[in-house]
């Protein structure tokens, strides 16, 4: 549709016109009244048409009064449609980047951080100053909300890396890793940097306070840490608190021949969590990791407080026929 529309169009105005300036202008004026969900397509295919100083100018001139109009609106108070301003901004930065334009991309970025601050880093970076590019990433977490922290630490550890600043670099993997979505190679990143300064245990103990309930992630990479550390008192706390079915059996497995009973002990957990979902999957998976705990509970000598568990689950679902044949199961087996 754009293709075929758009540039059908585009070419009747460049005829018409004989101006490539009325093909921007003509395109922005589509853009803003846009209602296809092309607005990135049409910005970024602006972007690309322009090729020298007056259009780039034109295009900017464009871009800011739409910024001015809407900033203006919001003063008084007016609604109204209006376009998101940080993808206003991304057009300006993106003009900046094609027009070699390094000090426009840099007044930007700064009037407009954490937001842009990516951009002049990779600019930065590029031209040879990373000390600079650090500094840029260190004002924008002074300026960043909670959510939006843990990528610039992830930036500055990296950027600060290659200057050997490894005490710093640790405290940065450190801080990105809660809400990274890259956990597993920051945490290799932290394990390297903590043995190489003797600052392992540390390490463990700052990311185990770290772990969220709210962020199954956070739990699967500490319970495998964990398990190979074979740290069974932070497992056992792990799967307590967990409720990811798939990390509490990891947790529970690990802990089966050390320390069993807390393998018990989150075993029992996950049937209980399961009893209470209401479906025949659920008690089937109840069923069977109710079998798991019996040969636990046996090993150990706790097979009675594997029975009274069993009675008082069913005692406690008295309707749930399914969960009880299961669990009856589970005794028999």
């Amino acid at each position: 549709e754009l293709v075929g529309e758009y540039a059908e169009l585009a070419n009747r105005v460049v005829k018409e016109k004989n101006s490539r300036k009325a093909l921007i202008t003509f395109l922005w004026n589509r853009f803003l009244n846009d209602e296809n969900g092309f607005e990135e397509e049409l910005a970024d295919l602006l972007t690309r048409i322009c090729t020298n100083r007056d259009e780039f100018e034109l295009y900017e001139e464009l871009v800011r009064h739409q910024l001015a109009e809407q900033q203006k609106r919001e003063t008084r108070g007016e609604g109204g449609w209006s376009l998101d301003e940080e993808f206003l901004r991304d057009i300006l930065i993106s003009l900046c980047r094609k027009s070699g334009d390094f000090e426009g991309l840099r007044k930007i970025a700064l009037e407009d951080l954490p937001s842009h601050y990516e951009p002049l880093v990779e600019e930065l970076v590029s031209r040879g100053k990373a000390d600079e590019a650090a500094e840029v990433c260190r004002k924008a977490l002074a300026k960043a909300q909670d959510y939006q922290q843990s990528d610039i630490h992830e930036k500055l550890a990296e950027l600060l890396a290659a200057s050997g600043k490894d005490p710093e670099v640790l405290e940065h993997y450190m801080a990105a890793f809660p809400d990274s979505i890259s956990q597993e190679q920051i945490l290799s990143e932290i394990k390297k940097i903590s043995k190489k300064l003797g600052k392992w245990d540390y390490a463990k103990e700052r990311l185990f306070a770290s772990r969220k309930e709210d962020y199954g992630s956070n739990y699967n990479v500490l319970a495998e840490l964990f398990s190979d550390e074979k740290d069974f008192e932070k497992l056992r706390i792990i799967g307590a608190e967990c409720s990811d079915i798939g990390v509490m059996q990891s947790a529970a497995l690990a802990c089966s021949e050390t320390k069993p009973e807390y393998s018990i002990e989150i075993y029992r957990k996950m049937v209980e969590n399961l009893a209470g979902k209401g479906s025949g999957e659920a008690y089937r998976a109840a069923g069977e990791y109710a079998k798991q705990m019996k040969r636990l509970c046996k090993k150990t000598g706790k097979y009675e407080e594997f029975s009274e568990m069993m009675a008082e689950l069913k005692v406690g679902y008295p309707k749930r026929r399914g969960l009880h044949m299961e669990l009856d199961k589970a005794v028999r087996d």
